[in-house]
């Protein structure tokens, strides 16, 4: 009997999906001995040849087997983007805490005000941004423990070119944005006012931008604005047909460019959860919120933005949820 070129090539599909996610399991068990069961691979390959378009059901293949653990606990990671330029002192461009909640298929993103004035550890009061002036990304990591009553549980740092490489290493189709007036004129972009979709250099100069009516505060919403669209192109990619080498793309376009404490086993899991579990909801909030500072002038700081402590505290912590507490178990 003859095997026809299309049965052929579709068996070959299937046969390469079974090695990658035996690959997978193989790591696995290097890292995290006892949560593989070997004894459930010849269910899941069952499952492979039932389906036609094996690529994209790898979600559901492995969430149906015990290759994998199954949902995590929210995780709360800071990410930093630093505007560090030779050897010149680094100050924090941006400053944003990311949860994942696998079990609500859910991202918060919470960005912080750099000018916000609260106490830094050792300091005492000055623009948040100064704690990663004066002590890095622990000191950041503490402030905004301290001041917060929160868990962070990572920290990532990204510098501008690894920003520009990151993306065009993930996204070199770039991402759709709407480009005001002011942009233009600002940066002499040969380009109209609309949306276009911006690359690498011209998408940072994008989420950087403040030399407009909203300053600051338009540069939070649009850092906001290109996360949550950044997160729409990478689940698309892992659904549209090579989820877990997409994944695995990611991470090691990642590792060459984002300092971070997530150990590369650690990226593998979250990696796999988030597969697993895409994220379906994204929400976001700034600190501080609206109707709760105020600008004021100081001697050592310059022009700050004096918040309300108690009202953004409690504020942070509700949205972020009660598991994110400091005390929390």
């Amino acid at each position: 009997m003859k095997i026809g070129k299309k049965e052929s090539g579709e068996k070959m599909r299937k046969v390469y999906l079974i090695l990658i996610l035996i690959g997978l399991a193989s790591l696995y068990t290097a890292w995290k001995p006892g949560l593989i069961n070997f004894g459930e691979k010849e269910a899941g390959a069952d499952k492979l040849d039932e389906q036609k378009n094996t690529f994209v059901k790898i979600p559901t293949i492995l969430e149906d087997s015990t290759i994998l653990p199954q949902k995590k606990e929210p995780i709360t990671i800071l990410i930093l983007g630093s505007d560090q330029r030779n050897e010149e002192a680094a100050r924090s461009d941006s400053i944003m805490l990311t949860r994942y909640d696998p079990e609500r298929n859910q991202m918060k993103v919470v960005s912080i005000m750099r000018d916000s004035y609260m106490n830094i550890p050792g300091y005492g009061y000055s623009k948040i941004n100064h704690a990663y002036s004066w002590g890095g990304k622990d000191l950041m990591k503490e402030t905004i423990e301290k001041n917060f009553g929160i868990k962070i549980n990572h920290v990532a740092l990204i510098n501008f070119e690894g920003f520009t490489k990151l993306i065009d290493e993930l996204i070199p189709e770039g991402i759709k944005v709407n480009v005001s007036p002011e942009m233009i004129k600002y940066f002499h972009w040969n380009m109209n006012p609309g949306e276009h979709n911006l690359h690498s250099q011209e998408l940072l100069q994008y989420v950087r931008f403040r030399h407009d009516g909203n300053n600051d505060f338009g540069r939070v919403d649009r850092q906001q604005e290109v996360i949550s669209k950044i997160k729409d192109k990478v689940m698309e990619k892992m659904q549209k047909g090579k989820g877990v080498s997409t994944m695995l793309s990611m991470i090691r376009s990642g590792k060459e460019v984002v300092e971070t404490d997530i150990s590369f086993p650690n990226m593998i899991e979250y990696g796999m959860n988030i597969m697993l579990h895409p994220i379906q909801d994204v929400q976001s909030l700034r600190i501080p919120v609206n109707k709760s500072f105020n600008d004021k002038m100081t001697d050592h700081a310059g022009l700050v933005l004096q918040y309300d402590e108690k009202l953004n505290k409690a504020a942070l912590q509700q949205f972020l949820g009660t598991d994110s507490l400091a005390d929390a178990k």
